[in-house]
């Protein structure tokens, strides 16, 4: 498991799977349960159901957004701070989505609670589980953005071969070689012949090492014909 970041992995794990747990119950109960119990019960049994959903959903509530301010706060840490990423606009639209998932948190917790203050938001649940899903959606639009920008940032590893270029680096620095394979040790940043026909290989793998670009990633071996 080479180059996997396992607390990075573990995070993300836990904060998608509370993201699909919390947001996976407020479209349940806007779109399934909350129409199906109007149109089946009668005004007392409607609001004696809402309330023994709203104590059981209220556990998963603080589980599910507790689970997602550590691990959000994990992530961020590992993949946003500079130098991984520039600031802008990176942290600009991480602002925006962290002002959006402080809304969500307050809009999802307020009404599944007891205080009086809150009883408005609790008559009105439809209206506040539709809220919690638009802002929900922002949140998921805002983090795929932000995946494109960080990734973006990143250049894509250059292969060894592409910039080796057959005969025109060969016969600059000798002639008899026709074929020579290298192997390309990025922890060292050594370019390490493997196996050559001729002489003069080893200013041919200068000239090779010489033309690599900068930042190139781990390349496994390379073909030079």
């Amino acid at each position: 498991m080479e180059g996997i970041n396992l607390v990075l992995l573990v995070s993300r794990w836990l904060h998608l799977g509370a993201a699909i747990v919390a947001i996976g119950g407020v479209v349940f109960q806007r779109f399934v349960l909350a129409p199906g119990a109007a149109g089946a019960l009668e005004d007392a049994d409607h609001q004696r159901l809402r309330e023994a959903v709203g104590r059981r959903w209220t556990r998963f509530v603080h589980v599910c957004i507790a689970v997602l301010v550590v691990t959000g706060a994990v992530n961020f840490l590992i993949l946003a701070l500079p130098p991984k990423v520039e600031p802008m606009p990176y942290h600009a639209i991480f602002g925006v989505k962290l002002l959006a998932a402080l809304a969500l948190f307050f809009v999802a917790s307020a009404p599944v609670g007891r205080a009086a203050g809150f009883e408005g938001m609790r008559r009105h649940s439809a209206r506040w589980l539709g809220v919690i899903i638009l802002l929900a959606a922002l949140i998921v639009l805002l983090s795929g953005v932000l995946n494109q920008v960080r990734t973006s940032g990143k250049k894509s590893p250059t292969p060894v071969n592409s910039v080796s270029t057959g005969e025109t680096m060969i016969s600059p620095c000798c002639r008899a070689p026709r074929r020579a394979e290298f192997r390309y040790d990025w922890p060292s940043q050594r370019l390490k012949l493997e196996a050559a026909s001729g002489d003069g290989m080893g200013s041919f793998a200068r000239k090779v090492a010489e033309r690599l670009p900068t930042g190139l990633g781990t390349v496994e071996q390379a073909h030079v014909l």
